[in-house]
């Protein structure tokens, strides 16, 4: 019986091997898993943080757009006023002058 059992100690260190090395490849795809989702969260990060420095110069050049719209139609109201002015000085060629 003594011989029997050496054999059965043998047999059992080879299959507590491969047992050992399903465990470590395992270990080593839960740690991969890990990483992978570890980076994942570090990109959703990066791309929340240039979304919003994008969101904060959209409209910064949003309120400059506006600003140079009201502009532009301030310097058109008062260069008609001008032009008003100046034509109806002269030779009254303007739309009030002619009727």
């Amino acid at each position: 019986m003594t011989h029997s059992s050496g054999a059965c100690n043998k047999e059992l260190a080879p299959g507590r091997s491969s047992d050992g090395t399903r465990i470590a490849f395992k270990l080593l795809l839960v740690l991969l898993l890990m990483a992978a989702v570890a980076v994942e969260g570090y990109y959703i990060f990066v791309l929340r943080d240039k979304i919003e420095r994008q969101t904060e110069e959209l409209r910064t050049i949003s309120i400059q757009l506006q600003s140079s719209k009201n502009e532009s139609t301030d310097l058109r109201e008062e260069l008609s006023s001008i032009k008003k002015m100046a034509g109806e000085g002269k030779d009254g060629n303007t739309a009030d002058g002619q009727h």
